[in-house]
């Protein structure tokens, strides 16, 4: 199944890049965390019911997964997977989503 980043979920994975690369002082560490963080997104679209359900705190239809530090929220389309955003894990989630 194809998958396909939100404007959301790009501009999270651009400034978790620009965090990344800010905190650690080391430009070669972000790329390290936003490719398993690509490669994570892709294995979704291999298997698009591996997160676990989110109706009741988020939204219905949204699941989620973490990867590292990070949660990739998405919702599984009729042909594709769509993600709607990627958060570092100490983010309020439900309040991200009112």
């Amino acid at each position: 199944m194809k998958t396909r980043l939100t404007r959301r979920a790009q501009a999270n994975l651009d400034d978790s890049w620009l965090h990344i690369a800010e905190l650690s002082q080391n430009t070669e560490a972000a790329p390290k965390v936003i490719r398993s963080l690509e490669d994570a997104i892709d294995a979704v679209g291999q298997n698009p019911n591996m997160g676990r359900r989110r109706d009741l705190d988020l939204r219905a239809g949204l699941r989620s997964f973490v990867v590292d530090q990070h949660v990739v929220v998405y919702r599984r389309r009729r042909s594709s997977v769509s993600i709607a955003g990627i958060f570092h894990h100490t983010q309020n989630l439900p309040t991200l989503f009112q």
